[in-house]
Parts: C-alpha cells; structure tokens; sequence
C-alpha cells in the first residue's frame, strides 16, 4: 500500500510539472493520439473519454481553454501518463494489460465528469461559431 502511495504522489508531481511545460503537454498529446488510435478496440469502455481527455489537453497546451480547475488538469494529466505507461500495475502486452489503464481512465473521468462536461459544450460552441463565420 505504502509503495502505491509513493507512485501515486511521484506522478501527480510529475503530471504537475508536466502542466507547467507547454512543450511536454504537447507531447503527451502526441502520445495518446498514438495509442489512442493503435488500441481504439481495447478501449471501447473510455475512448471517447480518453480521446476529449486529449482534446482539454490539446486546447490547455494552446491556451485556447483555461476553464478547467488545476486539480482536475492534475488528475487528467496523471491518467494519461498511466495510461501512456507500457510498464504499470498491468504491462500493456500482457492480454488483459490494458485493463487497469481502462480502470483508471473511467475513475479520472468520473471524478472530472463536470469539466468535461464543460469543455465538450466548449467545443460545441466553438463549432457553431465557426459555422456562423
């Protein structure tokens, strides 16, 4: 339990800092697009939630989208490092190893339903306005 903890504090510091640095947000973009794409069927259950998970932090690296509270950029942006991780609780190449990178994915999204919520009418006026234009 201990060693869960310490893991657990190492990547919200990690995603932390990860927030602060436009370049490596953008990389981590780059990152879940990637997999995202390599492992759609192996994420049936979150891959609309993961895929508007990479898009807030796509628009947060632009400075297009700000309307999110840091705890939540923190607790999106450790998901995806998880996620991102091929090594975690379950290696990735293992048959069921995506299963606990669905589990956290589906928690995360859970916890910051709201903001999601938010961004995806963001998005949806965003969408209109460029319509109208």
């Amino acid at each position: 339990m201990v060693k869960k903890l310490t893991a657990l504090k190492q990547l919200t510091s990690l995603a932390s800092h990860v927030l602060t640095s436009q370049a490596s947000l953008s990389g981590i973009v780059q990152e879940l697009s990637v997999k995202i794409a390599k492992n759609r069927s192996r994420l049936k259950e979150v891959a609309q939630d993961l895929t508007l998970m990479m898009k807030l932090l796509r628009a947060y690296a632009a400075g297009t989208y700000h309307e999110v509270p840091w705890k939540s950029m923190v607790s999106i942006v450790a998901a995806c490092l998880y996620f991102l991780n091929p090594l975690d609780l379950v290696p990735d190449f293992l048959v069921l190893g995506m299963i606990d990178d669905v589990q956290v994915v589906m928690l995360t999204a859970a916890l910051v339903r709201g903001d999601l919520r938010k961004f995806k009418k963001f998005l949806a006026q965003q969408k209109q306005n460029e319509k109208e234009s």
